[in-house]
């Protein structure tokens, strides 16, 4: 699933000028802004706290079905500030979205199955389709609630998800993916396969690393505070800067599009480059030679190419594959 590089320059300008707007500071990376610090830097936080309260490192197939496991989880979900969950009794105690998991302390057999697959996802015993699914089950597909613990985890591979906010920003930048009422692992992956491709271009954009967090905060912020931005700036007297000149062909082959991708579907026969994977949805384009060491010849050479699935990317990326 490819965006459109032209929707997002429109967008990264925008962000640029609200920025600027806001604090009369000029965007150079994410980190050290102070705005983006202030909106979204609690998520870092959360995730520290959460993987904190969980230690995983110190349960053992023993703890299974004694009941550590799951309070380890209810209290990583529980962590107090942190939205992306709505786990206390705001909006009344039967609409908080990890009943089904609380629920868990009343039936020991129940809690045993819960307690096996969380240790086995956690511990890479089971595919994550596995466990997505299973706790697709067993909370009625709590979108935010998966997504959460997926982030959990590895928040380097998976990020949390609020599906009305991300549906109004895909359908802004012409995306045709809908989360709301479509909680599967094959939507969670097509989300994070778009947040990635996000984050390689504000990465080329920028000049500096981006996490996928720091891509999925540009894009909450996008959606949730900057959502018709433009009127405002423009009846604020703030105009948007001027069209930058693209790079082309060398951005589009960053954020793993354009006849770069397209000259690797074909080098490697529409396959994986290191399995025999064929759902080209999913495939990613990435660079043998990192991107940012590349010279605009090698940055469109599919000899410097792999085709990867998600994961392996973000193997890849971390130099264990």
């Amino acid at each position: 699933m490819q965006i459109n590089p032209d929707k997002l320059q429109a967008s990264l300008r925008k962000f640029k000028a609200y920025l600027k707007y806001e604090t009369g500071i000029p965007l150079t990376d994410f980190r050290s802004h102070p705005f983006i610090y202030q909106q979204e830097g609690y998520k870092y936080d959360v995730h520290r706290a959460g993987f904190d309260e969980l230690s995983y490192i110190d349960w053992t197939t023993k703890d299974i079905g004694k009941g550590k496991i799951l309070n380890a989880v209810i209290s990583a979900i529980e962590i107090k500030g942190s939205n992306l969950v709505t786990w206390d009794e705001r909006r009344g105690p039967n609409k908080r979205e990890h009943l089904k998991i609380l629920e868990l302390r009343k039936n020991k057999s129940e809690l045993k199955i819960f307690e096996k697959n969380t240790y086995d996802f956690f511990y890479d015993i089971i595919e994550p389709e596995v466990y997505f699914n299973f706790i697709a089950d067993l909370t009625g597909s709590k979108y935010r609630v998966i997504a959460y613990l997926f982030f959990l985890k590895n928040s380097e591979k998976y990020l949390p998800i609020s599906q009305k906010r991300f549906d109004e920003l895909f359908l802004d930048l012409n995306i045709p993916l809908v989360t709301t009422r479509n909680c599967s692992w094959q939507n969670y992956c097509e989300f994070l396969q778009i947040i990635s491709e996000v984050r390689y271009f504000l990465s080329a954009e920028l000049n500096c690393d981006i996490t996928l967090l720091d891509a999925h905060s540009f894009c909450w912020i996008l959606t949730s505070q900057m959502r018709n931005s433009e009127d405002f700036l423009k009846a604020k007297g703030f105009s948007l800067p001027a069209n930058e000149k693209s790079r082309d062909i060398v951005t589009k082959a960053r954020i793993g599009q354009g006849p770069y991708r397209t000259n690797l579907l074909s080098k490697w026969s529409g396959r994986s480059s290191v399995s025999n994977y064929s759902n080209d949805n999913f495939l990613i384009a990435s660079h043998i030679k990192p991107w940012k060491d590349c010279d605009n010849d090698e940055a469109v050479d599919p000899d410097n190419g792999l085709l990867l699935t998600p994961s392996h990317d973000a193997a890849f990326d971390r130099g264990r594959l």
